[in-house]
């Protein structure tokens, strides 16, 4: 199985590469991007990053990631800033959260996904100071926490985004674990 990561200069590639340790990884920084970098992977991560202006705030730097948002034909995944922009592809709002928040944090479940039900709560850690505040009509809205959305996704297709940061673990978060489980769900990780 091919993944392809697109790097928004994550400081967490190591970790995000290591949750796809059964996969054949190509890592490419988003300024280097064209369309069709979609092709021939089983599935796109788009990483978080840091020191980036708000996806809104320059459409024409995030144009090729867009179209690769919107054009995808296998699973895709986006992660924080990768999340944020999803949303942005698919005409959500994105917020400034008024500071950076790096802090583990709690999200509630609004519909059942993977073996999580409506209500269940679990522990994620965050690294971001934007943040998801309602989707458009082809998003869903599937978990949230005090600070917006959290996890999202494409309505009829395998594209999720998670506002959270699945690669930082500790003994307190489940972020990894909801990651492995997609995989899973996705049929591209079958040892979980």
């Amino acid at each position: 199985m091919k993944a392809l990561i697109i790097d928004n200069h994550t400081d967490f590639l190591d970790p995000l590469k290591s949750l796809l340790n059964d996969f054949e990884i190509t890592v490419k920084p988003y300024t280097e991007l064209v369309v069709e970098d979609k092709d021939g992977y089983d599935l796109i991560v788009l990483s978080g990053g840091y020191n980036h202006e708000p996806v809104f705030e320059n459409p024409s730097s995030n144009k090729i990631e867009t179209q690769i948002i919107r054009g995808t034909k296998v699973p895709l995944i986006a992660i924080c800033y990768g999340c944020q922009m999803l949303a942005y592809a698919y005409l959500s709002s994105i917020s400034f959260l008024g500071e950076k928040v790096y802090k583990i944090k709690e999200i509630t479940f609004k519909q059942d996904f993977l073996d999580y039900k409506v209500g269940d709560k679990i522990k994620v850690m965050e690294s971001h100071k934007y943040s998801v505040t309602t989707v458009g009509g082809d998003l869903e809205e599937i978990a949230t926490s005090d600070n917006g959305i959290e996890i999202i996704k494409v309505k009829d297709k395998d594209v999720y985004g998670f506002q959270f940061h699945p690669e930082q673990r500790t003994s307190e978060t489940d972020g990894d674990e909801i990651f492995k489980k997609l995989l899973e769900k996705l049929k591209l990780w079958t040892r979980y």
